[in-house]
């Protein structure tokens, strides 16, 4: 046996007597066909197949109809595709060997400590598949060391479970180490960590060596401080994410569209860092959009908050203000770009002066506070049409060309 596992799959000396030591069938002939059926039942590359057979080798225990079984029962109890279950399989094939019952336990158990809707609960397991693993009392231990070290407030707790789940498989000091290193190096008070945190609980799971290194790399490349590094580090914390090849280019591209220096490209990262992770295309896009209701390069660099805007949605909402004597400077100043073309609407047929114009930026409840109505039941009143959006983007552009033909 040992020899069939090495001459036949390629797996060491001690992998094969590893394997061997797990697998409760000896016939070479059956053990070759359940590997064939794994590889070809879950679309497996030879790779897949040899490190899933190495870290679980009781599944070439498992008959083929148990595990066809074992397949559809998880698509209908996660409501997942068969490549996801495939994900399961590679992630935590153990899952494979527990009964049914054990795991509607556990995802009934995990739906109630993490305050999961049905919907959710499949998207929280593809991306921390070992949780199918903890029992009850473990998660909720994991949970309540979470909120003890960053003074959690029960109620942020309560809407951060779904995301925080995916803390649940790591190691208590490995947390509570990261924690700290976030606090110290990075100069986070507890309010701003736990925002980020809920955002980006994932950045607990990265190691201290690779933050680091990633800090010193965005120092080198952007010719940039500590406390500048913070600063992004703090608006966009998702940088860490990056692939260090994917931000040198992007930071190229930025330079080239703009047409400005590593010095000016600071600044406009500093002090709207999100931009480093723009689609490119989606970038172009906005640059074109904002030049068709005349704004520059040089006014999307003085305030680029701007460029938070969606790219297809510029000219429409400006067409909006427009019709209704909304300036340009109007929509810088109070950043309207980024209200959906029903509010705005709705709120700008309501409020009818324009001189109302920093209402339309405030927050709904400060909105609703003053004007004793909301958004949501101002669009019920005043509906904008898909006609409408149609006709309002064809007026201001009939409008534009009247204007540079009298220019011109």
């Amino acid at each position: 046996m040992k020899c069939f596992f090495k001459k036949k799959y390629g797996y060491s000396e001690k992998e094969s007597k590893s394997i061997i030591k797990k697998v409760s069938i000896s016939n070479e002939e059956l053990i070759q066909n359940r590997m064939k059926f794994y590889k070809e039942y879950f679309n497996l590359t030879n790779k897949q197949l040899s490190d899933l057979i190495l870290s679980f080798p009781a599944l070439l225990g498992y008959g083929e109809k148990y595990i066809i079984e074992k397949n559809d029962f998880l698509i209908k109890a996660l409501n997942l595709t068969n490549n996801q279950v495939t994900t399961l399989l590679t992630s935590v094939p153990s899952l494979f060997g527990l009964k049914n019952q054990v795991i509607e336990e556990k995802i009934s158990s995990l739906k109630q400590i993490l305050n999961l809707k049905d919907n959710e609960l499949s998207k929280v397991i593809l991306q921390r598949p070992q949780l199918l693993t903890l029992n009850s009392e473990r998660a909720t231990q994991k949970l309540n060391l979470l909120q003890d070290s960053l003074n959690f407030p029960d109620d942020k707790l309560d809407k951060a479970k779904m995301k925080l789940g995916v803390l649940l498989g790591r190691n208590n000091d490995s947390i509570l180490k990261n924690i700290q290193f976030y606090k110290k190096n990075l100069t986070l008070s507890e309010d701003k960590l736990i925002k980020i945190l809920i955002s980006n609980p994932n950045l607990l799971n990265f190691s201290q060596d690779y933050i680091l290194d990633k800090i010193e790399f965005l120092k080198n490349i952007l010719k940039i401080s500590n406390k500048e590094v913070i600063l992004i580090f703090n608006s966009f914390p998702s940088i860490i994410y990056g692939n260090k090849e994917s931000i040198k280019d992007k930071i190229e591209f930025l330079k080239n569209l703009f047409n400005i220096s590593i010095d000016q490209l600071k600044d406009f990262v500093i002090k709207h860092s999100k931009i480093l992770g723009y689609d490119k295309e989606k970038l172009i896009l906005k640059i074109e959009n904002f030049s068709k209701i005349g704004l520059n390069k040089e006014t999307i660099l003085e305030n680029p908050i701007l460029l938070s805007a969606p790219s297809d949605k510029i000219v429409l909402r400006y067409a909006i203000g427009s019709a209704n004597n909304l300036s340009i400077n109007d929509f810088i100043k109070y950043n309207l770009f980024i209200i959906s073309e029903d509010k705005l609407y709705a709120k700008l047929k309501f409020l009818k002066d324009p001189s109302n114009a920093k209402w339309l930026s405030r927050s709904e409840s400060d909105f609703s506070k003053h004007f004793l109505t909301s958004g949501d039941s101002l669009i019920k009143i005043y509906p904008l049409t898909s006609e409408m959006k149609i006709n309002l983007i064809e007026n201001f552009e009939n409008k534009n060309k009247n204007d540079n033909n009298e220019k011109n």
